[in-house]
């Protein structure tokens, strides 16, 4: 039955009708944009709290490697590179959310859940 219809699928057929060269320049174009060590770090940082890893399992040799060979001219981060860039979106998300909590005209409810991790970093959960 899925034979049938690949036979005489309009849009398989058109498909099949290009050449390569038409088919490359359809698709989407990979982006130009440039990669910095501040954009590596930004996206390692994401990877480690996407995959709640710890810093120095985010930073081990193997992946350091392999994006040493993607990215040649970029100072590979560290973790604590990692850190002071965590730092940094912590205090940019604290000011928007000041900044949200303000305008707000509305009541809010809040829950808090407070932690010290084991290296002395004060950590806050906060929902809204």
């Amino acid at each position: 039955m899925l034979k049938n219809h690949l036979s005489r699928c309009p849009k398989l057929q058109a498909q099949a009708r290009q050449s390569v060269k038409d088919q490359l320049a359809s698709q989407e174009k990979y982006s130009t944009s440039v990669m910095t060590t501040e954009k590596l770090t930004e996206r390692l940082l994401r990877c480690a709290i996407s995959g709640n890893i710890s810093f120095k399992a985010a930073t081990n040799p193997e992946i350091m490697s392999l994006l040493r060979e993607a990215w040649p001219n970029i100072n590979m981060p560290d973790r604590r590179a990692l850190r002071k860039c965590l730092m940094k979106v912590a205090t940019d998300a604290e000011h928007d959310l000041k900044a949200r909590l303000i305008t707000n005209e509305s009541k809010i409810s809040l829950a808090l859940d407070c932690w010290t991790s084991s290296n002395n970093i004060s950590f806050m959960g906060m929902c809204l």
